[in-house]
């Protein structure tokens, strides 16, 4: 069988996370951030890294995201309208699966929109899980997975 590829955009502490996961999971991980800075800290622990501008067309073709079995928008709060922009593009592109990152229900609403198969929040994925631990301790079942 062949190996998944996977693009990782925005390499923040979420995009590298999911990067480095991705990764030690057996999916090959292309990962593209605006940053040189942040490239070069990546770039040996995955199998490709870039800097690039993730609205350009052109320069996600170049960059082969056109090629992979899934991507990521994994761009921070602080660029809502690249992330946007990003996940619209994934989808004009053709790639068969994209997971975006919302900071709040606004923005999950319109990447689901514009082309994400999955939105995650992390700020409230980690509060639902934080919030199991403390409920399963409370009850005597605490469980350190999660």
């Amino acid at each position: 069988m062949e190996k998944k590829t996977a693009a990782v955009i925005g390499i923040g502490v979420f995009g590298k996370r999911m990067a480095l996961s991705l990764t030690e999971n057996g999916i090959q991980v292309l990962a593209l951030d605006k940053e040189q800075k942040i490239v070069e800290e990546v770039k040996k622990q995955v199998n490709g890294a870039a800097v690039i501008d993730s609205t350009d067309e052109h320069s996600m073709r170049k960059a082969g995201v056109d090629q992979v079995d899934m991507a990521v928008c994994a761009i921070g709060n602080d660029y809502v309208e690249d992330s946007i922009m990003t996940t619209a593009l994934l989808s004009k592109l053709g790639v068969d699966r994209i997971m975006a990152r919302a900071g709040n229900q606004t923005q999950e609403r319109i990447l689901y929109q514009v082309g994400a198969h999955e939105v995650i929040n992390p700020e409230e994925a980690t509060a639902e899980r934080a919030a199991l631990r403390l409920a399963q301790a409370a009850k005597g079942t605490h469980s350190d997975k999660g």
